[in-house]
């Protein structure tokens, strides 16, 4: 739940319904293809190792820092897209949802 008020139940399909009906807003979402998907996590890929690159260059990073963020980001790779979930607004009068996509550990 929203507000780290505890946990609540609700059943799958209404889940998936109230997440749709997030995922469907044109001006917040962009629905990509398999193939653009993983064209996109390709770009950032290069365009975050580009970076890395340039600040050892400019001597920004430390040799650590570059050892740390091309793993980190090597590693990414395997997994690159956030995970989109929803949290219940259960403090609210009437029940609504607050999107959440965690890009811990993704491109």
């Amino acid at each position: 739940t929203d507000k780290s008020l505890g946990l609540c139940a609700i059943e799958f399909v209404q889940y998936i319904k109230d997440g749709i009906k997030h995922l469907r807003n044109g001006d917040i979402y962009q629905l990509l293809t398999h193939a653009q998907a993983e064209r996109e996590a390709r770009r950032i890929y290069k365009e975050i190792m580009d970076w890395i690159a340039t600040a050892w260059r400019r001597r920004r990073l430390s040799k650590m820092d570059v050892q740390y963020l091309q793993s980190k980001t090597y590693t990414n790779r395997a997994d690159p897209h956030g995970y989109f979930y929803l949290l219940y607004k259960v403090h609210k009068a009437t029940l609504s949802t607050r999107p959440v996509c965690s890009d811990c550990a993704s491109l």
